[in-house]
């Protein structure tokens, strides 16, 4: 099965039934594969003591920072039980339409 296979049954698993709803999905879904949002920590790690989303390797997808001296803390009352931090997302920023005026 190729890209453009997965992609249009995606589509149609997610409730695509016109063409215009598939157009939409599939640039969607490249724009995704172009801009990749979460980050591999093998790759890339946030600024230290940054509260970032975070995707444990046991469980879900919770808020942390990384510390250079002490490694991940979790914002949640039992860490351990989630393991290592793969992967990062930063907290999404969204404008106050308020403070603008």
């Amino acid at each position: 099965m190729n890209r453009e296979d997965v992609v249009a049954k995606a589509a149609w698993d997610n409730g695509c039934t016109t063409i215009a709803e598939e157009l939409a999905f599939r640039k969607g879904s490249q724009y995704c594969e172009d801009n990749p949002a979460w980050r591999m920590c093998e790759d890339e790690l946030p600024y230290p003591n940054e509260d970032v989303l975070v995707v444990p390797f046991y469980g879900p997808i919770l808020i942390g920072h990384y510390s250079k001296k002490s490694g991940w803390k979790l914002h949640t009352s039992y860490p351990q039980v989630y393991g290592e931090v793969v992967a990062w997302l930063p907290l999404p920023q969204f404008d106050n339409p308020k403070a603008k005026k």
